[in-house]
């Protein structure tokens, strides 16, 4: 019922539609006359020094975005600048590692020019922790010169 010739010389081409004209055949996807594809172009080089740093920083996040933000951090320092403030963040006693930026955001807030953090204050947890480690110091030395029980003075 529906079977007709389509324009293209095509037989049982299906028109739901006969009052409606055939669809218009579409274009071949891969023209004859069309050049053949380039290969691959090689990914591009890493600038000099990324690497270093790369190794040097201490969490690795995102490594893409942290090479477009070397590549730009070039422009404003040399790779050595870069390579030592990365080692200087990453060995400064300050640093938390909750709390370390990752390689993108240091590079672009230009961290190599960063002063070193400054000294963490003991939160209520590990002051509480001092105070014990020091109250049981001062009672084992108690205890050796007395022969006393450590722990006796601290109500146990």
């Amino acid at each position: 019922m529906f079977n007709r010739t389509h324009p293209n010389g095509s037989e049982n081409v299906r028109n739901p539609d006969p009052t409606r004209p055939d669809p218009v055949p579409t274009r071949p996807l891969i023209r004859e006359d069309a050049k053949p594809p380039v290969a691959d172009a090689p990914a591009p080089a890493t600038p000099p020094g990324f690497d270093e740093f790369w190794s040097q920083y201490p969490i690795k996040r995102d490594k893409k975005k942290a090479l477009v933000a070397y590549k730009k951090a070039l422009k404003d320092a040399d790779a050595q600048q870069i390579r030592d403030g990365a080692k200087r963040y990453r060995e400064d006693p300050n640093r938390d590692e909750a709390f370390t930026k990752h390689p993108t955001t240091w590079l672009n807030a230009g961290g190599w020019e960063d002063e070193p953090l400054p000294a963490r204050s003991r939160t209520g947890s590990e002051q509480r922790l001092a105070v014990g480690f020091d109250l049981t110091q001062r009672a084992m030395a108690r205890s050796t010169e007395s022969n006393v029980f450590p722990f006796k003075e601290l109500g146990r």
